[in-house]
């Protein structure tokens, strides 16, 4: 299998199994940076919505012709566009998993709430790294679990969830 990674989420390793074992059939994701993720979810939800800012990202997940998945360019003034605010607020999970260096996780976690009212799960990768935006996530929601362990390249990390109900 020359691509085998290409499907496993560069997600902690126990995050990716606990998602593996839910039904999201029926699901819609938002994911704010697309990759290897992108195609995984394609598989797990019924719709995928991907804002991100690489141009060989968006080109790559686009040549998968994955009829499920809308790749959406984000820039650096993505904030300023009004319909983002409708693919979160219709989402049954969002993954905050974007490059910092355009717009900072803590931003796109506020935006996030704003816009779905703390009714969509949140995913926030590499959540020790980012204390800001998990700070605000555990302060908006009623529940976080953390997934600690190592990812498929072998780093040790956190995936943490956020939700206000029971995890369907």
């Amino acid at each position: 299998m020359e691509n085998k990674h290409l499907i496993i989420p560069c997600l902690s390793k126990p995050f990716v199994d606990w998602l593996s074992t839910k039904d999201l059939s029926s699901k819609t994701m938002v994911e704010f940076g697309a990759g290897k993720s992108t195609i995984y979810f394609s598989k797990k939800f019924k719709n995928v919505f991907s804002f991100e800012h690489d141009q060989e990202w968006i080109d790559l997940i686009n040549s998968e012709e994955l009829k499920n998945v809308h790749m959406l360019k984000m820039r650096e003034d993505f904030y300023m566009y009004r319909n983002y605010k409708n693919f979160i607020k219709n989402s049954d999970y969002v993954l905050i998993d974007n490059n910092p260096n355009i717009i900072s996780r803590g931003f796109i976690a506020s935006m996030c709430c704003e816009a779905c009212y703390t009714k969509a799960n949140i995913i926030l990768d590499n959540a020790e790294e980012y204390q800001p935006a998990y700070t605000y996530l555990k302060g908006m929601y009623k529940n976080v679990e953390d997934f600690i362990g190592k990812n498929y390249m072998n780093e040790l990390t956190t995936t943490s969830l956020f939700y206000n109900d029971v995890l369907n």
